[in-house]
């Protein structure tokens, strides 16, 4: 999740930059499929700028949520902004004549207000799709984690899954306290929901860890890297499943 939100902000950001220029009218939802005539009775680089505005403070916030460090209440933040700017843009863009061109011919009023109706439930419709989208990165987030024993490798699939070579490790262990008891510690960039605590965690019961773990099941495998990398702890809802992959990865680490 990481790099796609660092991907998605900059694309963001690279879309602001090109509409604070005054152009890239296409890119604007409700306006790039008005016909020529009712174009012309806007004023699209000011239209232009300020969705350029709009989206480049949102395109920063998506690009940092991707930062390692960033801490997890910014995603909350992060989706009351963006909700706060979509709907103030959407109010502000279609209130009075603010980017009416002023040579518009006045009689073209009432194509301006069914303009402005498609430009509204354009506006409503990329809210809700950022809703959705968000909901469905969480409920991703929420799934347990794919764990795949190579013969040179434990590969983690999902949300900040990774792969670890057995020359990496230095160790496997096999804890029969829950998460929870060990010491989860304090979130860095990493998702929570419910008992499910996944990602980057800070100051666990053995220091910094990557978690792919329910909190209250027990047990728990650590595996202790040999580098500078986090300790990874793996724990799945079902305690037999967690002891049939530690049996897996001793046998071919032993």
């Amino acid at each position: 999740m990481t790099l796609i939100c660092m991907i998605i902000g900059g694309v963001l950001v690279g879309m602001s930059a090109f509409l604070l220029t005054g152009r890239g009218g296409f890119l604007i939802a409700g306006f790039n499929t008005m016909p020529k005539e009712q174009k012309a009775k806007w004023n699209e680089k000011a239209l232009c700028r300020f969705i350029g505005m709009i989206m480049l403070p949102i395109g920063i916030m998506v690009a940092l949520i991707g930062i390692e460090a960033i801490m997890d209440w910014f995603i909350y933040v992060f989706m009351g902004v963006t909700i706060v700017l979509v709907f103030f843009a959407i109010i502000y863009a279609n209130g009075g004549k603010r980017f009416r061109n002023p040579d518009a011919d006045e009689t073209a009023a009432a194509d301006t207000r069914v303009s402005s109706k498609v430009s509204i439930i354009a506006g409503i419709i990329i809210t809700v799709s950022v809703v959705i989208a968000v909901v469905i990165m969480f409920t991703y987030g929420a799934r347990e984690p794919d764990v795949t024993v190579n013969p040179d490798s434990i590969s983690i699939s999902g949300m900040y899954g990774t792969t670890v070579s057995f020359g990496d490790i230095r160790e496997v262990h096999l804890y029969e306290q829950s998460m929870k008891s060990i010491g989860i510690g304090s979130r860095r960039s990493g998702l929570t929901v419910g008992d499910i605590y996944k990602g980057l965690f800070s100051k666990t019961g053995y220091g910094d860890g990557l978690l792919f773990v329910r909190g209250n099941s027990s047990p728990v495998i650590r595996i202790e890297r040999s580098d500078s990398e986090r300790d990874i702890f793996i724990s799945f809802n079902n305690g037999d499943k967690t002891r049939e992959l530690y049996e897996k990865i001793v046998q071919i680490y032993s």
